[in-house]
């Protein structure tokens, strides 16, 4: 009996040790949320205090409203000034027609393209960009020193000699395509010029 009466003992010790942990438990979770309970409704406090204080340090609205003011008009610039800012600067090489003619002889801007009575005449890109400045600057004396930058924009002077072969090519090909016409004369100590072979006949008689 004694044996068994110290079993029932160490057996209602248990049972109270495990309620007593249970119970322990359960204080322990009471209390954790009340903590954050607590921690959430002060943070719903401060949240509340900010907003409130964040609303009366906005400016008031007014009631009145700016009209919204007129923009200037823009100025839109005239045809002719239009026109006027598209026509490159220098006259060098500004021509109206598309195509120049001078006696027998017709450049063809555009086309790029040399004829003589209506026959077509060969001539390398050189020799075409040097009749196309006289034919741009028809009537005019043309220098050495223009003829050169034009041909070869940039670079400095190796020597005028170059102008003076081209010239010399060109006119032999316009003097055989015309039989004997000469359209690009000399004047001395100044340059050279394009001219209509039967003016200067008829200026000579």
């Amino acid at each position: 009996m004694a044996w068994t009466f110290q079993r029932k003992q160490r057996s209602k010790r248990g049972k109270n040790r495990t309620e007593s942990k249970q119970a322990h438990i359960m204080r322990s979770n009471r209390e954790t949320e009340l903590y954050c309970a607590r921690v959430d409704a002060e943070r719903e406090r401060q949240g509340q205090v900010a907003r409130r204080q964040a609303r009366s340090a906005a400016p008031a609205r007014s009631s009145f409203t700016h009209a919204p003011q007129p923009r200037e008009p823009q100025r839109v610039p005239h045809v002719s000034a239009v026109a006027a800012s598209l026509v490159p600067k220098s006259t060098e090489l500004v021509d109206s027609a598309q195509v120049c003619r001078i006696g027998d002889l017709s450049i063809d801007f555009h086309g790029r393209a040399v004829k003589i009575g209506g026959r077509p005449i060969q001539l390398t890109p050189k020799e075409y960009s040097l009749l196309e400045y006289f034919g741009r600057h028809k009537g005019e004396v043309v220098t050495k020193d223009a003829l050169f930058r034009h041909l070869y924009p940039g670079l400095e002077k190796p020597g005028l000699t170059v102008v003076d072969s081209f010239i010399g090519k060109v006119r032999t090909k316009l003097f055989d395509a015309s039989r004997g016409d000469k359209y690009i004369d000399t004047v001395w100590g100044k340059g050279y010029i394009l001219r209509d072979p039967a003016a200067v006949k008829d200026a000579a008689e």
